[in-house]
């Protein structure tokens, strides 16, 4: 199953901001935290990384959770007892039981700053609920500025994924998103780096 789950992107503002989705599917809640990261993906070697990122839940009904600076919120001692509290305290964390459904999480920048940040669910349990699509939209440029998802998976059988790089097609939405990107490349990668697969052109 797919325990954990992570984005990196160049964050921007209004449409380009860090907007990452995942579905919860089970008949029991699941237990997760969220992080967004920034300052401390500069000891990572990243280079232009988000001084002050913020972290916004959000459900079908709308906002529901929100976060800036995890050691101040209400949560901060629940986040440090859990073992996953984010490194740099100006960085951001919530702590959410969530019912089955759909849900987003955005990433911005304190007073518009800009910057590459890294958006990570991580799930407290094992119950039978389960993260079954996770998805990731923002502005994808080129070297360090590329998107970059991750995902964790846990047990003991092979998982079969399909993962998708769309562009195109969001110009075509009801609610279009311009300028689209016209024709993403796509790779897959293993914990080490190594290239497993890549695809420009699914048809080809």
């Amino acid at each position: 199953h797919l325990a954990d789950i992570s984005c990196r992107l160049n964050v921007g503002v209004n449409d380009d901001v860090l907007i990452g989705g995942f579905i919860v599917e089970g008949p029991v809640p699941k237990k997760m935290i969220l992080r967004a990261v920034g300052p401390s993906l500069i000891k990572a070697g990243v280079t232009g990384a988000m001084a002050n990122p913020t972290l916004e839940l959000h459900d079908s009904t709308g906002t529901i959770a929100t976060n800036d600076d995890w050691q101040t919120g209400a949560q901060a001692s629940e986040i440090s007892a859990s073992g996953l509290a984010p490194t740099n305290p100006l960085e951001s964390a919530i702590v959410a039981t969530l019912q089955p459904g759909n849900y987003t999480a955005i990433v911005r920048g304190v007073n518009n700053t800009t910057g590459i940040a890294l958006i990570e669910g991580y799930e407290f349990d094992s119950t039978v609920t389960r993260l079954v699509n996770v998805s990731t939209r923002g502005r994808v440029g080129v070297g360090d500025q590329v998107l970059i998802g991750g995902f964790i998976v846990l047990g003991s059988d092979l998982k079969t994924v399909m993962v998708r790089a769309l562009g195109p097609s969001l110009a075509n939405r009801t609610n279009p998103l311009s300028p689209a990107l016209a024709n993403p490349f796509l790779e897959l990668h293993d914990g080490s780096g190594e290239l497993l697969s890549s695809n420009d052109d699914w048809m080809n």
